[in-house]
């Protein structure tokens, strides 16, 4: 049986449609998601972790040497991590990010 947000859509695409445009989608499903727990979860990953390797993004390249590795690095990782969490999303499994997961419980109790 297919579960509906509350958004109206199905919960699959709402944690879907919250990684989607990375930590902007998120943003926009924490604030309009008002009951489902497991989407505004998601929602506050997506915003913590894409939100911390957009700044990542910004920082590393002024680190002589090490940046642009750095970068390219966290690139890779962060793409595949959407990837995954999309995919996952779909199939209605998407899994707790280690550390993240645990910011973002904290995130969606505040909020």
């Amino acid at each position: 049986m297919m579960q509906i947000s509350s958004t109206g859509i199905p919960r699959n695409l709402a944690m879907f449609l919250a990684y989607l445009f990375n930590w902007i989608s998120g943003i926009i499903f924490l604030l309009i998601e008002k009951k489902d727990a497991e989407v505004r979860f998601h929602a506050a990953q997506s915003v913590i972790f894409f939100g911390a390797c957009s700044i990542l993004g910004v920082l590393l390249p002024v680190i002589p040497l090490l940046g642009p590795l750095s970068l390219r690095i966290i690139g890779l990782i962060a793409l595949v991590v959407w990837l995954i969490q999309l995919v996952t999303s779909l199939l209605g499994r998407p899994f707790k990010l280690p550390f993240v997961s645990t910011f973002a419980a904290i995130l969606v109790m505040k909020i």
